[in-house]
């Protein structure tokens, strides 16, 4: 992968303990980095996203360091460096086209199982079909990860947010939406009593993740 000034940029694919990408400047050979996707990683579209986000590095940010490790936190949106962020952002960019995503976001309800099937459609993750629905949709949406019934991180859609709803990391998550689920188990329903919104009810679906005891949580407010 050459650039107009002569940077390189190699792909490998090897196993590290510690992060799913690295993005990393050569000690012996000018003008050459190298792209690391991590092989332990056996789902896919995690791969692909990590690809992209690694290559959104190379274009963006080679000459603002020479290493970038990429842990799962920073490709699900849990870490708020500026530099994730904008690796994320051309990731899904690049996998997710804007207006061929909205064709189906807007006219579906935001689920498990329709994130999943979207994530398959354009070969992502469900975390990153998930918060690029939440960016494309004019709906009122939101999407948390939990772990240990704290939230690690969470996205209100626009829509959602000028109602008064934000999803703020750190908190706990609201005491009836249980999310005490075993790696793999899918729970849908009803949050009532205002539990996500000082105003409204939502239809929430929540899935436990088999890789790293998260649940995803998917809030459909219905307008």
């Amino acid at each position: 992968m050459p650039t107009s000034n002569g940077d390189r940029c190699e792909i490998v694919y090897e196993t590290f303990s510690s992060f799913e990408g690295l993005m990393a400047k050569s000690t012996n050979q000018k003008n050459l980095w190298k792209i690391g996707i991590n092989l332990s990683v056996t789902y896919r579209p995690r791969r692909n996203f990590t690809l992209a986000h690694e290559i959104g590095h190379f274009i963006a940010h080679r000459y603002k360091q020479d290493v970038f490790q990429c842990t799962t936190g920073a490709l699900n949106g849990l870490e708020v460096a500026a530099f994730e962020v904008e690796a994320n952002e051309f990731a899904a960019d690049l996998l997710m086209p804007a207006d061929e995503f909205r064709l189906i976001s807007n006219s579906e309800k935001f689920t498990h199982e329709n994130v999943s099937q979207i994530s398959e459609k354009f070969g992502v993750s469900r975390a990153a079909a998930a918060y690029r629905w939440i960016k494309l949709s004019s709906r009122a949406i939101a999407f948390v990860i939990a772990r240990d019934g704290m939230i690690c991180s969470g996205r209100a859609s626009d829509k959602l947010f000028r109602s008064g709803c934000s999803i703020k990391s750190g908190e706990e998550v609201p005491v009836l939406s249980n999310v005490s689920l075993i790696p793999g188990q899918l729970r849908t329903g009803k949050a009532t009593s205002k539990s996500w919104h000082a105003f409204y009810d939502c239809d929430q679906s929540e899935y436990a993740t088999e890789v790293g005891d998260y649940v995803y949580i998917y809030l459909d407010f219905g307008f």
